[in-house]
């Protein structure tokens, strides 16, 4: 899942540069849908869910995104450390806590250090 967050002005007259930079978030695509089902709002320490970006405002969404989804978010790092989560990647389809995802993240090579 990509989330995007772009500027909506309230007024035509509003000049189009003064709007932030749009952001791009990657979430929600290092486990299938039906472990994300059943995993949601489960008893106990929630899950994980690796999430990577680089804009400030568009993480804010993403986390509560994630929150709201029952998960807890742990930011990997900019966009380009998405793919540490993608198919293929080291912590792809790695389920468990954040604490536990932490650990797994500061084990790899140049770790983007999760937040």
């Amino acid at each position: 899942m990509l989330v995007r967050w772009r500027c909506v002005t309230a007024s035509a007259s509003r000049p189009r540069d003064s709007c932030p930079a749009p952001g791009v978030v990657r979430a929600f695509n290092f486990m299938a849908a039906a472990a994300f089902a059943s995993e949601s709002h489960h008893a106990g320490e929630p899950v994980a869910v690796p999430i990577a970006g680089d804009d400030p405002q568009a993480l804010r969404v993403a986390k509560q995104l994630v929150r709201d989804a029952g998960f807890e978010p742990v930011v990997v790092g900019g966009r380009a450390s998405a793919d540490s989560f993608a198919p293929g990647g080291p912590l792809f389809h790695q389920i468990g806590s954040a604490q536990a995802m932490r650990e797994r993240i500061a084990r790899l090579p140049n770790p983007a250090g999760a937040r």
